[in-house]
Parts: C-alpha cells; structure tokens; sequence
C-alpha cells in the first residue's frame, strides 16, 4: 500500500521518525541502521516503507535502503518472528554481519540479539539460508562499517550491566559523533561520563 513516504523529516528518535508530507505527519517506526543514516531535521527524506496491519492496529515501519526492507519482510517470513523482533535485528547488526552469519550458520551471533533464543535462530538459518538476494548498490560499506562499531560499543557496555536499550541511549547522549574510524574505548568513556554527569 505504501511504496515509499517522501517528505520533511520534522521528528527523530533511535526508533521513530515523523515526516511531514503536504501539512500531515505520518509517524514511522525505524531500525537503528537506518536512524544512522538520518539528514538533519527540516531536511527531505525518503524511506522505503511497508504497512504492518494487526487487528487492533497499523504501523508504518520505514527503511533507509531496499535490503533493510527486504531483510526486514524476510524474517517476517521466518515463523513466530513478528515486527518487533525484526526491527531489533535490523538495529543491532548489519547487513553484512546478517549475510556473514547466514553463510556461517553462526547461531550465537544471532542469540546476541534482544528477542532472538537458540531455537528462533536456528530457525532463521533454516528458512534464510541461500533465499536473501541483496542490491549491493543500495547498501553502503561506510553505513556498515559504522554500524558495526556502534553495535561493538553497545554490547561492551552491556557487559558492564546495562540493558541493550540502556547501552543504546548511553550511547545515543554522549554527543559523540561516530563514524567507521571511533574507536570503542572513545565511545565507552563518553557514554559512561554523560551518564555519570
């Protein structure tokens, strides 16, 4: 039903974003990989969307490129994976990592993700495997290589005791500008210190 939404970005969060299309905002739910690749506010965006439909509810769920769509509709595929749980895969590893460990069948790089046990992750190599077609020009290396460091940083403070959400806003405070080359340590001390503050 919807195809894409193409507007003003006049919201964002690490899970949401509004944009504003001819005086209406449409609210669209996001995975971290495509917060990272968000314009300033008051820019033009456009997201590639799909319409979850439930029966007490719609959700417009938004993606930067055509593979985070297609990764995201792939393991909505996957039995007893809803969005929810979809999302979180999109936010706390990249398109890269999720081929690697398809190809892999590495089960314990998928049960590091929120929502995901030993069985759901069996079950995603079982149904996945060899099935995902990805446009390697839609997706950035840069976008990947930066995502990973992000996802790095979030799980070094979660073996400090936070929660992945907890490591996820520390990280999204610190006010640290993160890119490919940030090294982690960088990234832990400031998110430790704004917290601390």
């Amino acid at each position: 039903m919807f195809e894409y939404l193409k507007g003003k970005l006049v919201k964002k969060t690490h899970n949401k974003v509004v944009i504003e299309i001819n005086g209406i905002g449409f609210a669209v739910s996001i995975p971290l990989s495509t917060y990272e690749n968000l314009p300033e506010l008051d820019s033009e965006i456009q997201l590639n969307t799909i319409l979850h439909v439930k029966e007490d509810s719609l959700n417009l769920i938004g993606f930067f490129t055509t593979d985070e769509l297609k990764l995201f509709q792939s393991l909505l595929s996957v039995s007893k994976i809803g969005p929810k749980t979809a999302l979180n895969v999109l936010s706390f590893i990249s398109i890269e990592q999720f081929r690697s460990a398809l190809e892999n069948k590495d089960v314990d790089k998928l049960t590091k993700i929120s929502g995901i046990g030993k069985k759901t992750a069996q079950r995603i190599l079982l149904e996945l495997s060899g099935k995902l077609v990805f446009d390697t020009d839609s997706f950035s290396g840069d976008s990947s290589r930066k995502l990973g460091v992000f996802e790095e940083a979030a799980e070094a403070l979660q073996s400090l005791g936070m929660s992945k959400m907890e490591a996820v806003n520390a990280i999204k405070a610190s006010g640290l500008e993160i890119i490919e080359t940030t090294k982690i340590e960088d990234i832990i001390k400031a998110s430790l210190k704004r917290l601390n503050e």
